[in-house]
């Protein structure tokens, strides 16, 4: 009888933790935060940096954020989609850099698969503005955040508003090699070029390999020589 027991008590705590679904209703409104208190979930949240975190983490991963998730193929069951997973990871692991990034070119995946006059409204998710939202409210000092929130916002061409957090990640972290060329990045598509080229200048001093924001700003210096 206590085997049976025991057995019955795993299978719902297993249930709780790696349900993906479990409370499956997102208010996107709030995106779940509540000014001045934590976030909080059935697992976590963790910030998966912290070295004390480490089997916590492993075992969030190991359960929602494998490779084919990141890929946003079919979840580990093959009987879904990427969605509850990576819900799942970035409830118990809310400033996980790699799933933000994925859930991010999610949405966007999922906004080019609608038809005219269609938009896109989920219960059973939050939308990936509120994924940013959670991540910056849950580790307010964390510079990355706010980087792939910038990366998300000039993908939909709010470039105002990418500005905004691309400088916020700066000022938290200005030696950041990548926050400097995604900086150059932006300037480069709202037209100033001399806050472009400083930020390349930075993120190349730095060491930054790629060289497609050089090759940029020398093509907008071509065409506006013209």
């Amino acid at each position: 009888m206590k085997t049976t027991y025991y057995a019955l008590l795993a299978i719902s705590i297993f249930t709780v933790l790696f349900s993906p679904n479990a409370t499956a209703f997102r208010d996107n409104e709030t995106c779940g935060i509540i000014s001045g208190a934590p976030l909080t979930n059935s697992y976590g949240p963790f910030d998966f940096r912290n070295p004390n975190n480490k089997d916590n983490v492993h075992l969030v991963l190991g359960a929602h954020f494998k490779k084919n998730i990141e890929r946003l193929e079919s979840s580990k069951s093959g009987k879904g989609t990427a969605h509850g997973d990576l819900d799942y990871t970035l409830r118990a692991l809310p400033n996980h850099h790699r799933a933000l990034y994925a859930v991010s070119t999610l949405e966007r995946r999922d906004l080019k698969q609608l038809q005219p006059g269609e938009t896109l409204r989920r219960t059973n998710m939050y939308t990936a503005a509120c994924y940013f939202k959670r991540a910056i409210y849950f580790r307010p000092k964390d510079p990355i955040p706010y980087m792939l929130y910038g990366i998300h916002l000039k993908y939909l061409n709010n470039l105002s508003l990418a500005e905004n957090y691309y400088l916020q990640a700066y000022e938290l972290d200005p030696k950041n090699p990548e926050i400097q060329y995604n900086l150059g990045l932006l300037y480069v598509e709202i037209g100033d070029l001399k806050q472009a080229k400083h930020f390349a200048k930075l993120a190349y001093d730095n060491g930054y390999p790629l060289l497609g924001l050089k090759h940029k700003i020398e093509k907008k210096e071509t065409e506006q020589s013209k």
